[in-house]
């Protein structure tokens, strides 16, 4: 089957969006103060490709402990979060790297 332009146009703006819908969304998962929907996060934008887990540290803080992720993002999802960082402020646990390296931290429940 041979598409037209403008099908072969519409096709690809249509996967833009829903992948440009996906970093929203995932974005918004991953800078939740809730420990486990960040790690649902982590998992599914592993399933989705959109991030590989480069290391994993527990460390301990005061009376609890704090969970810390160094996830490398593909270039879509990176921009995503960074716009959403700007305009979430401090309650964004997220931390630019270098490289499409962020660190989020997490207290363990």
């Amino acid at each position: 089957m041979l598409l037209s332009e403008s099908q072969l146009r519409r096709t690809i703006r249509k996967i833009l969006l829903e992948n440009a819908d996906h970093f929203n969304k995932l974005s918004q998962l991953l800078s939740s103060d809730d420990y486990e929907t960040i790690t649902q996060a982590v998992e599914l934008g592993e399933t989705l490709g959109y991030l590989e887990v480069v290391r994993i540290d527990v460390m301990p803080s005061l009376n609890e402990y704090v969970k810390i992720w160094k996830l490398k993002l593909n270039p879509g999802l990176y921009s995503t979060v960074k716009q959403i960082k700007h305009s979430l402020g401090y309650r964004f646990r997220l931390v630019p790297d270098e490289d499409d390296i962020l660190t989020i931290l997490a207290e363990v429940p």
